[in-house]
């Protein structure tokens, strides 16, 4: 599992959850180009107050992403590298 919001993540399923990797790479874009390097799941808080974090849509064009559920507290991808 992958999301903006780690603890929030384990507080919901007692299992570490990875955070996303961060905007604040000089080269951001190729660090998405090989994320993740196992398939899985972004869990995407919302709001999201954490900047640092490439949104979805932003990370739509580097990886590949099947939104399985959505309401207005968060979104469920499935992820995986393109």
């Amino acid at each position: 599992v992958y999301t903006n919001y780690a603890e929030l993540a384990w507080f919901f399923n007692r299992k570490p959850a990875q955070p996303l990797p961060v905007r604040d790479f000089p080269d951001y874009q190729a660090v998405y180009s090989a994320w993740p390097a196992v398939p899985g799941y972004l869990v995407w808080f919302k709001p999201n107050e954490y900047k640092r974090f490439l949104s979805p849509e932003e990370l739509a064009p580097h990886v590949t992403l099947q939104l399985i559920y959505s309401d207005e507290s968060g979104d469920i991808y499935k992820v995986q590298a393109r």
